[in-house]
């Protein structure tokens, strides 16, 4: 007997989201890993920033305030302390929970050297 059982492909909006929903602080569409999460530093703007963030080092991204807006990332920077900066400085990484956990022991014998 054949399966009747029906295919589908793509996405569809489920009711608890909603079609305006935002998830996780983005749109629709641009989902990002559950807070906390790691993204990798791509861009620094330069001056200032030079010392608070390394390029092609991963940051701590954590839970934004509400008044944070939509086009920056709350980050724990070099200072060890959680400063906005934008969002296209930095490419979020989607790892497993073991992976974020090396990622953290990592980062934190790079701060004791």
């Amino acid at each position: 007997m054949k399966s009747t059982k029906r295919k589908s492909t793509g996405t569809s909006a489920t009711a608890s989201a909603g079609s305006s929903s935002r998830l996780n602080g983005r749109h629709l569409g641009e989902l990002l890993p559950p807070y906390p999460f790691f993204a990798l530093c791509v861009g620094n703007g330069g001056g200032a920033y030079d010392l608070a963030l390394q390029l092609g080092k991963a940051y701590k991204v954590i839970r934004p305030e509400r008044t944070d807006g939509d086009g920056n990332f709350r980050v724990v920077d070099e200072e060890g302390e959680d400063y906005l900066y934008p969002r296209s400085w930095f490419v979020p990484l989607g790892l497993l929970p073991r992976e974020k956990r090396r990622v953290m022991a990592a980062l934190v014998n790079t701060d004791s050297d």
